[in-house]
């Protein structure tokens, strides 16, 4: 197709004389009698030079489009002089309620299809049914399903794209669920960034505790105006947590990515880095994630990463104990000197010797760890259930 044929067909559907006619206050047929009453022919010639019969022209200027073909509806509206929006508007009320909820469904059909990962909502049991739209607008708690669409639109503007690819979908919705949960818990307690500064030396010693350190630790900064929330990751997603802004307060979510203990402290140290130094960025994003495959909001995730690991252990107490990694006794001892879970120094030498299956008898799981504090979201019919659900597990 040659750029000379597209740039002709750009004009083809816009009507060359518009109706003149306020097309707000008159139906279809009444801007075609005017019109036919302009030109002074009778509707059997109109008819004939817009190549349809009669019969045909009849029933779409009468609002009835059954049978008539997209091309004949399109001669109509360009014949009259209205854009083919205004044409179908102008006889929307001539549609019938079947109709109309028709078109209502294709709506949130198209919604539905554009940022929903349906058969993996599917599989981690989201969906029971095929009532995909209500489940969604019940979960959420919206009217209708393109509030969700809004929603995407102004959380996720720094990585926006215009094809939403699975990954995307299913980020978008985790992103929106803890966001939504956050809303709905509302925390009444003012931020207090001294406070939390004050409270931060007290929470490393919290993951010697692995059934109750992360309930403790959520209470304590909820106490402070900072909402902590576990979520679980879902399928083929490498988020590991996010910090997010609401009300003026500071969110945060942590994951389970890896399925591994010492990444939700890790995850945790790491967001309270962005909470500490780059809320103010935040706030005017709503939504920082972090990411294995990178920083999505272009925060310093090395300098969050480098935070994290020294806040667990410093750098020359890592290389004091590195050498005692096959002695057990000796890494409890200085763990519990230290105040932290041992699991968590196996975890540094881990990575950085790139050898997990070597100590993975020695880091727990994390389902244990977050029996306290989690609400399984996803398993609940609506988020301000799983938000009343957050309040009385932590008795705030």
């Amino acid at each position: 197709m040659s750029d000379l044929y597209k740039e002709y067909m750009k004009g083809v559907f816009v009507p060359p004389v518009e109706a003149t006619d306020d097309i707000s206050c008159l139906s279809i047929e009444e801007l075609f009698l005017r019109k036919q009453e302009r030109v002074g022919l009778s509707k059997t010639k109109i008819a004939k030079m817009l190549d349809m019969d009669v019969a045909t022209l009849d029933k779409i200027i009468k609002g009835n489009y059954t049978g008539a073909s997209v091309l004949n509806t399109l001669k109509v509206a360009i014949f009259i002089g209205v854009s083919m929006n205004d044409f179908l508007n102008a006889n929307a009320d001539t549609l019938q309620s079947k109709d109309v909820g028709e078109i209502c469904h294709v709506r949130d059909t198209a919604v539905l299809c554009e940022y929903f990962s349906i058969d993996t909502l599917n599989k981690i049991g989201f969906f029971t049914d095929n009532n995909y739209v209500q489940r969604i607008n019940d979960f959420f708690g919206f009217k209708q399903i393109k509030e969700y669409a809004d929603i995407v639109s102004e959380l996720t503007k720094a990585y926006s794209m215009t094809r939403r690819s699975y990954d995307q979908k299913m980020r978008d919705f985790w992103t929106i669920s803890a966001y939504a949960q956050f809303k709905n818990i509302d925390n009444p307690n003012m931020y207090d960034r001294d406070r939390l500064m004050d409270i931060m030396p007290k929470i490393r010693p919290c993951s010697q505790d692995v059934e109750t350190g992360l309930y403790h630790v959520a209470r304590a900064l909820y106490s402070v105006g900072v909402t902590m929330i576990y979520q679980s990751s879902l399928p083929k997603m490498q988020v590991r947590g996010a910090t997010m802004e609401y009300n003026g307060k500071p969110c945060i979510v942590i994951s389970d990515l890896n399925k591994r203990y010492p990444t939700l402290w890790f995850s945790l140290f790491h967001e309270l880095y962005h909470v500490l130094f780059d809320f103010d960025d935040i706030v005017l994003n709503k939504v920082h994630l972090s990411s294995d495959e990178g920083d999505l909001f272009l925060t310093d995730e090395n300098a969050a990463d480098k935070f994290a690991r020294d806040f667990i252990l410093s750098p020359t107490k890592l290389q004091f104990i590195k050498p005692y990694v096959h002695a057990p006794l000796m890494i409890k001892k200085y763990a519990q000197k230290w105040g932290v879970h041992s699991s968590l120094i196996y975890a540094l030498i881990a990575y950085d010797t790139n050898n997990w299956a070597e100590y993975s008898a020695l880091i727990p799981r994390s389902e244990k760890a977050t029996e306290r504090v989690n609400t399984n979201p996803f398993e609940v019919e609506t988020i301000r259930e799983v938000a009343e659900t957050y309040k009385q597990k932590l008795n705030i």
